[in-house]
């Protein structure tokens, strides 16, 4: 029973006002550019994962389909302590880390099968790469939803105005446009030296790149600011 939870007031804006209004918060803008290039490093992973385990691992593509299941289990697991710790380190310094560990971990796909990790069994860098990554998946897959409502609700008590569903449609259009982007990105790179798998090499490197760019866009994000127009 939605009214019993929310007081819900049409905008008086209209839609293009609206959106034009929803963009001009700075705080949103900053986090909207991350989330893009979020999107464009994690689709570019998540399309590549099974060239990365038959190319890079030389392992059969049915092990693709275990490493996406432990990958969605442990991330299940670190749901409720994600909750806990951004309640006390704050949103904010909790994806900044979620940060760093991807893109730890997208440079750690790049190098499968190869230097020093060619010595360890190809199962076990899969694994590895699959917990790894399984951890900061956790965090965004309920921070960045969690940081949209803290700022359209500022944005609200700013304004006047409430236009949350605005903020959140204006988040899933970045998102399906990162994902566009990576497909273009992947399709481009993975064809370089198909043989040696050069290409899915590339694709993984660029998107530990990517989501390094994204993590520096979003350390600019003032989730102080924020907060203290809510009153936390």
């Amino acid at each position: 029973r939605e009214k019993d939870y929310v007081n819900s007031q049409p905008t008086s804006e209209s839609t293009i006002e609206s959106l034009k209004q929803t963009f001009s918060d700075g705080e949103f803008r900053k986090f909207v550019c991350s989330d893009v290039v979020y999107w464009v490093a994690i689709t570019t992973f998540q399309t590549g994962l099974p060239f990365f385990v038959t190319s890079l691992l030389k392992l059969p593509e049915t092990t693709t389909t275990i490493y996406f299941v432990l990958m969605t289990g442990v991330s299940v697991l670190f749901y409720l302590p994600v909750n806990i710790l951004a309640n006390r380190v704050g949103k904010k310094r909790l994806l900044l880390i979620a940060f760093v560990i991807f893109t730890c971990a997208f440079a750690f796909a790049g190098a499968l099968g190869s230097g020093v990790l060619a010595l360890m069994p190809a199962m076990a860098q899969g694994l590895t790469l699959s917990v790894v990554g399984a951890i900061p998946m956790a965090a965004f897959g309920i921070l960045p939803q969690a940081i949209v409502a803290n700022i359209a609700d500022a944005s609200s008590k700013t304004t006047g105005q409430d236009r949350q569903g605005m903020f959140y449609a204006a988040r899933t259009f970045a998102m399906k446009m990162g994902q566009s982007v990576a497909m273009l990105l992947f399709t481009g790179v993975s064809t370089i030296g198909m043989t040696s798998g050069a290409g899915y090499r590339i694709a993984a490197v660029c998107a530990a790149v990517l989501c390094g760019l994204g993590g520096i866009v979003f350390a600019f994000y003032n989730e102080k600011k924020v907060l203290h127009v809510l009153g936390a």
